[in-house]
């Protein structure tokens, strides 16, 4: 879930979605709805308040991770022999038009080496997934946070593994583990030897 928010702001009202979406979010936390949303590793973590780098973004985007770990495992002579022919700009398509931004000033002119590969890397990485997204970012965690009684959700998350997170939103395909269920259930205007309760068991098996 959201790789990519940079070309929403055609829609003047875009930040309003964004803050409700983090609201429907929250509401199905608190009511232990699970839906079919899952984050990407490198937006959890922005939410979460944690730095991104170039290893969160394997499952958001596949071809830059693939093409940043290359550019970290060239050899030093044929990075600095200019084979990639790239400076410290990042280019991207916005409905239909390509813009070109620098990654820090001078950028266009500044040649990517075995020096400094690792800091365009960084650059490209934060362009891509942070500064390009920050005020979506905002207005997710702000619609999120209004709901949220123990603190903001950069406090919530945390406490949690992306993994954990996961499970709690979006469930897993693991069995259920009937007999923990079983050990687990409170049973209230009824008890465990009858009928009903007995037929319900021998369904879920």
């Amino acid at each position: 879930m959201i790789s990519n928010f940079a070309a929403s702001g055609v829609n003047p009202g875009h930040l309003t979605y964004f803050r409700f979406c983090g609201r429907v979010i929250a509401l199905a936390l608190m009511h232990r709805v699970q839906i079919n949303v899952l984050f990407s590793l490198a937006f959890f973590k922005q939410l979460a308040g944690l730095s991104v780098s170039w290893n969160d973004i394997r499952d958001a985007d596949p071809e830059l991770y693939e093409s940043c770990r290359k550019i970290l495992l060239m050899d030093d002579e044929e990075i600095d022999s200019d084979v990639l022919g790239l400076t410290f700009i990042y280019e991207e398509e916005q409905l239909g038009i390509m813009k070109t931004i620098e990654l820090c000033p001078g950028g266009k002119d500044i040649m990517v080496d075995s020096k400094n590969r690792s800091i365009y890397v960084e650059y490209m990485v934060q362009q891509r997934f942070v500064t390009c997204v920050i005020e979506q970012v905002k207005s997710f965690a702000q619609g999120f946070s209004e709901l949220m009684t123990s603190g903001n959700i950069e406090h919530f998350l945390k406490g949690l593994d992306p993994e954990d997170f996961d499970s709690v939103l979006h469930g897993n395909n693991q069995d259920i583990g009937l007999e923990d269920w079983k050990l687990h259930t409170e049973y209230h205007e009824y008890d465990q030897s009858d009928e009903q309760i007995i037929w319900f068991w021998q369904v879920s098996n």
